[in-house]
């Protein structure tokens, strides 16, 4: 858990993961599944969530800014991502007040 709370913003993909811990991928992938009930995308995919979700409600970024802090490719490419896990958009999330 100490290697994706380091590095969850810049590593997205589990190979990354278990090639530093020196196991498999699919044996990872089972232990991440066994911990927490979530596959290892779903996983990891939440985590960076949960941290889009903070930045919107408690900076001023914007989404260029927080695709930039997140690692993202642009802020196309974040509000895609987040409206896929919010099911709104990084505006419309932040204009709701949500979790403030």
């Amino acid at each position: 858990m100490a290697l994706v709370v380091a590095h969850y913003k810049r590593e997205y993909y589990i190979n990354f993961y278990a090639s530093r811990l020196s196991v498999t991928t699919t044996y990872l992938s089972r232990i991440i599944r066994r911990q927490t009930g979530k596959t290892a995308a779903y996983f990891l995919g939440g985590m960076l969530y949960a941290e889009a979700c903070r930045l919107l409600t408690r900076t001023d970024y914007t989404a260029q800014q927080i695709a930039e802090e997140l690692n993202l490719s642009d802020q196309s490419a974040f509000g895609k991502f987040f409206k896929s896990k919010a099911g709104v958009s990084p505006h419309i999330f932040r204009l709701k007040g949500v979790n403030r």
